[in-house]
């Protein structure tokens, strides 16, 4: 019997197809014009929020691209195929970082992205953002809108980096909302650390990310040779805090172009507790009760201090201590002012520090200001201060404890005491 047959023959004695044919090329047509799709980029899914994936055209480029729509969260593969979707953002991004391979990126479009669970990067691999999280860092407050990871749960980490290898996390906002704008306690923005306690994580980078009120903004717990570039870390506990560094040059940590900013009342900008080096340039280092704070347990060189604006602490623009051997610190050709009253705008207390140079720096201060100190040597030896200018300060150069301090072609003026202490003092000048 035919499975075919025509109906209402016509002179040649061909008619119309069959109801059940019609349905057979229907068929074919539809799965014709999906794989059609497919292939030249489009997916055929049923978020509102679609759009095309070029090949070869970033973030084609991407082997997931993420996206929300109403409350479901999409991750679409680089074919253009949908392979995870859901309500729980951090879930969706986790099942991409999964499913990608090692040097493979990420590319998550404009939106705000309700994070409650810790988002694990085991992997080298690059998460960026549709657009900068910010503006150039010299305009400090202006957001840019683009990518807003909200950590919705109290205490957790937004991004865990767990591996030896670089991770490049670019372009994104991550705020802690569940704390509104207190003093925070718990929660970390950026956790590093290897994949093992023996192991750093190396050579990560985080740009132009903006990163609001966490315990800890980003947490290097084992990590050597990253770089924070263009990043506004702000209203955090600690903005930024060091352990574990490899030690000496190799494990030199940057930190260029960005600003790191307290609160009025309390918080430490960047705090380090053990060995490695670290390179603060270009910044700003804004309000807080201490700028940056060393208290090193484990032998360390290298703290490179230079063109920085730091500005408005309570208690102390740099603080430096150490229970072990610590040498090799420049401080040079930063701004300096704003300090509240009795406040010293760089501290040294520790006869274990050798070799500082603080070099070509401007410490302002307000003839309504009383009882501020430029520099206070409480110990440490082989301290060189040159070519620096003190602004009215209670003591410009005080040396408690120090040896070998030498105090250089400084200009100081309307300063109540310019030098206390034994020093070897040349060159200097002192105006009202």
């Amino acid at each position: 019997m035919e499975k075919i047959k025509y109906l209402n023959k016509t002179k040649n004695g061909k008619g119309g197809l069959t109801i059940q044919k019609k349905k057979v090329l229907t068929f074919l047509t539809i799965a014709l014009l999906t794989i059609a799709a497919f292939y030249a980029g489009y997916t055929i899914a049923s978020p509102s929020n679609t759009f095309t994936i070029s090949n070869g055209v970033y973030p084609g480029a991407a082997s997931y691209t993420v996206w929300r729509d109403g409350n479901y969260y999409y991750a679409k593969n680089a074919y253009g195929a949908i392979d995870y979707s859901g309500t729980d953002a951090a879930s969706v991004i986790q099942s991409a970082i999964n499913a990608c391979p090692n040097g493979s990126s990420i590319f998550i479009k404009s939106g705000e992205y309700e994070i409650k669970s810790e988002i694990l990067i085991t992997k080298p691999l690059t998460i960026t953002g549709e657009h900068a999280a910010t503006e150039r860092y010299q305009s400090l407050y202006q957001v840019v809108w683009g990518v807003k990871m909200s950590v919705m749960t109290l205490g957790i980490t937004a991004f865990h980096i767990q591996c030896d290898e670089a991770v490049i996390i670019e372009n994104i906002i991550i705020f802690y909302k569940v704390i509104n704008y207190a003093q925070p306690s718990s929660g970390i923005g950026i956790l590093i650390e290897g994949t093992n306690s023996t192991n750093w994580n190396k050579q990560s980078i985080f740009r132009n990310l903006r990163i609001v009120s966490f315990w800890k903004g980003i947490y290097s717990k084992a990590g050597s040779a990253w770089v924070v570039d263009n990043c506004y870390i702000a209203l955090n506990y600690y903005g930024v805090y060091l352990e574990n560094i490899a030690y000496g040059d190799a494990g030199d940590n940057t930190i260029v172009n960005s600003v790191i900013s307290g609160n009025m009342s309390w918080g430490y900008l960047v705090y380090q507790t053990s060995s490695g080096g670290l390179r603060i340039e270009n910044s700003k280092l804004l309000y807080g009760s201490y700028g940056i704070y060393l208290s090193i347990n484990s032998a360390t060189s290298n703290l490179i201090v230079v063109g920085n604006s730091i500005e408005n602490q309570i208690t102390q623009a740099i603080h430096l201590d150490s229970s072990v051997l610590f040498f090799n610190v420049l401080i040079t050709d930063n701004q300096f002012g704003g300090l509240g009253g009795g406040g010293k705008y760089i501290q040294i207390s520790s006869s274990y520090i050798e070799g500082v140079n603080i070099a070509n720096n401007v410490f302002r201060g307000t003839s309504g200001t009383s009882g501020t100190y430029g520099v206070y040597i409480g110990s440490g030896t082989s301290i060189l201060i040159s070519g620096n200018r003190f602004d009215y300060q209670y003591y410009a150069v005080y040396n408690y404890g120090g040896t070998q301090i030498t105090v250089h072609g400084n200009v100081f003026k309307a300063c109540t005491n310019s030098i206390s202490g034994t020093v070897d003092s040349a060159d200097n000048y002192s105006y009202s």
